[in-house]
């Protein structure tokens, strides 16, 4: 308030009216709005206490695919990715990656977390169901992933004479769905 009052230049109250317009746009594109028609017919038709129970399913699955490799599981039976402690995340996950088996999730630090606070050797094993898909192609998959992490040799390093088998994730298999990306 004990700022000088500056007088507003000639020309300048249009282009603070063409702001404000601008500003209400943004807060307009902001504001919740109900979802489209498609949105609302897939959520109708979908049974996601039935998709927690098969993910949790999943990740048990693969959990007791990994016991007694050495391989930490962190969160076995919850239904998200299984979280398992191994020694060089990285190369397992280039070597997950090579074999067509992809990670729902980046666990690499970001810059703005303290490195003594972010557990290192962390990495997120896919364990959502895949729509048309039968549950044995499913743990075979996920068995198929065991496999991978369990077999990366010694100190988590994937062995380096060891032939790559290419295999296709079983989620290419099912069709898109109509009108999807």
């Amino acid at each position: 308030f004990d700022a000088p009052h500056r007088p507003v230049p000639d020309g300048a109250l249009a282009h603070l009216d063409a702001l404000a317009r601008a500003e209400a746009r943004f807060d307009a594109a902001l504001s919740p709005a109900p979802p489209c028609p498609a949105t609302l017919r897939v959520l109708a038709g979908l049974d996601g206490a039935g998709l927690a129970r098969r993910t949790a399913a999943n990740s048990q699955t693969l959990a007791r695919a990994l016991a007694g490799s050495g391989v930490g599981t962190i969160n076995p039976g919850v239904p998200a990715p299984l979280l398992v402690r191994v020694r060089d995340a990285a190369a397992i996950d280039v070597e997950l990656a090579a074999r067509g088996v992809f990670s729902p999730m980046d666990w690499a630090r970001p810059d703005s977390v303290d490195g003594t606070l972010w557990p290192e050797g962390v990495l997120a094993l896919d364990t959502r169901p895949v729509p048309g898909l039968a549950d044995a192609v499913t743990r075979a998959w996920l068995r198929r992933t065991a496999g991978i992490v369990r077999g990366a040799g010694p100190r988590g390093r994937p062995a380096a004479n060891r032939p790559r088998k290419p295999v296709q994730n079983p989620a290419s298999a099912v069709p898109p769905v109509r009108g999807s990306t």
